[in-house]
């Protein structure tokens, strides 16, 4: 059994809080795979903000589990989503001749979720 799937399989328990263990996984994931799972754990957590935080801004992690990280932490407490300047992107784009290398895909589905999100009436 991988470690996705245990942690999967633990989280059906009740009885047991696997968001200890998520947030060792994150911390040191064994693989890709195991890491998204434990980013889904995490996505409950409100003592997991930061760790989620620190997971949407770190360019060496995957784009799905940035990508994951960042819909948690939307969910979780969206006030805390780094979310990029959109003057800072617009020039990047304007100065870059390979826009597709420029632009980070977390970075635009951050400005979608914060553009989705209600505005205070």
């Amino acid at each position: 059994m991988s470690p996705a799937d245990a942690l999967n399989l633990l989280s059906e328990d009740p009885h047991a809080d696997v968001r200890d263990l998520a947030r060792q996984i994150v911390d040191q994931p064994p693989d890709e795979r195991t890491l998204e799972a434990a980013i889904r754990h995490l996505a409950g957590d409100p003592s997991s903000v930061d760790r989620l935080r620190a997971l949407v801004s770190d360019r060496q992690k995957t784009i799905t589990a940035r990508k994951l990280a960042a819909a948690a932490l939307n969910a979780l407490a969206p006030e805390s989503l780094p979310v990029p300047d959109t003057q800072r992107s617009n020039n990047i784009r304007a100065e870059s001749a390979d826009v597709e290398a420029a632009e980070d895909p977390v970075e635009e589905f951050v400005r979608i979720l914060a553009s989705r999100r209600r505005r205070p009436s």
